[in-house]
């Protein structure tokens, strides 16, 4: 239709949608340091870090080796891919505060809202639920339980773009950030 995605959510005020760069899993080691100096160098304001692989120690330091690369001034969210359990992240969160840590994506499984209800007050940064959030019942839940700041609201997974642009307006009357993920 040659219209923007923000024309179809009610979002056309916005003048710019900022766009991140992105880290996956598999990057370690000098192929880790390459990525996070490359986006250094082409000017990104954010970068996306998948962990959750491994033990969480690992995942702070790959989190320690890309933060030391991009600076301060780039935004640093990290996607955890339910890959974390709440006991033994628990005492990483003053980590994850001092490394500046923007966002943590769906640090537990995705039908876990008590454990990221629990980190949530923990910390002032926002957990943002993904793959929890299925369904109107499922953002009910996250509303209901305050267990995220954030949620990621994906039309493929929310059935169309009305029903995103619904929940999107629900979940903002809520006081949640939102994201919508492709």
């Amino acid at each position: 239709a040659g219209k923007a995605l923000c024309d179809y959510i009610g979002d056309s005020d916005r003048q710019e949608i900022q766009y991140g760069a992105f880290i996956g899993s598999g990057h370690s080691g000098s192929k880790l340091r390459r990525a996070a100096t490359r986006i250094k160098k082409e000017g990104y304001r954010l970068v996306r870090l998948k962990v959750g692989e491994v033990e969480v120690s690992k995942d702070m330091d790959r989190i320690a080796q890309v933060r030391d690369i991009i600076g301060d001034e780039v935004d640093l969210w990290i996607d955890v891919n339910q890959g974390w359990d709440l006991i033994d992240v628990a005492s990483y969160v003053r980590a994850l505060e001092d490394y500046g840590v923007m966002m943590v994506e769906q640090p537990f499984s995705h039908n876990d809202y008590v454990s990221h209800g629990i980190f949530q007050d923990l910390t002032n940064m926002p957990v943002m639920i993904d793959e929890g959030l299925q369904s109107e019942a499922d953002l009910d839940k996250v509303i209901d339980l305050n267990c995220a700041k954030a949620v990621n609201l994906k039309a493929l997974k929310l059935g169309s773009v009305a029903e995103t642009k619904r929940l999107l307006r629900k979940a903002r009357n809520a006081g949640l950030q939102t994201y919508c993920g492709g």
